[in-house]
């Protein structure tokens, strides 16, 4: 039998669920998405659950673009404070879950996969990190 190493601390500060979604359209993204032309500047809008996060704490949350044949790339990095009473479910040392929204730009140069890493990170320490896998076809190179 196969052994897969857990998360440290899996219950406490993690990403739960991310979905993104075209800023013109409002549509979700999907695994396979086709567009026109290439490069593309995508305007996209994020949204995004939290796992038993610590209220009235500094987080960072950074989004970073992944390519096969590319160098990655950060596309974005926002600050993450929830008050107390933006929090649900609290548990008994009052870390909960939370949601929150945000918008970026994600250029991308020609079709091909692409996974986008997100890391929520407290001080220097990153607490969790989760994956987006995405295609982008169609279109003419140019």
């Amino acid at each position: 039998m196969v052994s897969i190493a857990m998360k440290p601390n899996p219950f406490k500060e993690k990403i739960a669920g991310v979905k993104l979604f075209e800023a013109d359209s409002g549509e979700e993204l999907s695994t396979l998405n086709n567009l026109s032309s290439y490069p593309i500047g995508l305007a996209l809008n994020c949204s995004i659950d939290f796992f038993n996060i610590q209220p009235e704490t500094n987080y960072t949350l950074v989004v970073t673009a992944n390519f096969p044949s590319r160098a990655p790339y950060p596309v974005h990095a926002t600050n993450i404070y929830i008050p107390a009473s933006n929090i649900s479910a609290p548990d008994s040392e009052g870390y909960g879950k939370a949601a929150g929204d945000f918008a970026f730009g994600l250029t991308l140069m020609e079709k091909g996969d692409l996974f986008l890493l997100f890391t929520l990170t407290k001080g220097s320490e990153a607490t969790d990190t989760f994956y987006c896998y995405y295609y982008f076809g169609g279109g003419i190179n140019g």
